[in-house]
């Protein structure tokens, strides 16, 4: 609960993909009942608390496994928000309540 609204904390997650290099550059972030877990799946690209709003967090999850066919190069260039052909997968939900 936050202590200052009395209600739940807000996180909206943005599910982004990203190459098999980019999750292996910034593991870490990734915690299981408390404790810090090594994974390949996914890795933590942002965290920020909102500006507009109190107790309410942005995070962004970044996985290869939402990542079409596409070489590296070209996951990283659009990671980067370098121009390519064809646009990121990007999926967004939202998650309130305490056990986060």
């Amino acid at each position: 609960i936050c202590p200052d609204t009395g209600k739940p904390r807000v996180t909206e997650s943005t599910l982004r993909c990203c190459s098999k290099r980019i999750v292996s550059k910034t593991k870490g972030g990734i915690l299981k009942d408390g404790k810090p877990v090594s994974t390949d799946l996914v890795t933590i690209l942002t965290a920020t608390e909102s500006k507009q709003a109190v107790c309410h967090y942005n995070v962004t999850l970044c996985t290869s496994l939402l990542c079409d066919d596409e070489g590296d190069d070209k996951i990283d260039d659009k990671l980067s928000g370098k121009k390519t052909k064809s646009d990121s997968t990007e999926k967004k939900s939202s998650h309130s309540g305490t056990n986060l």
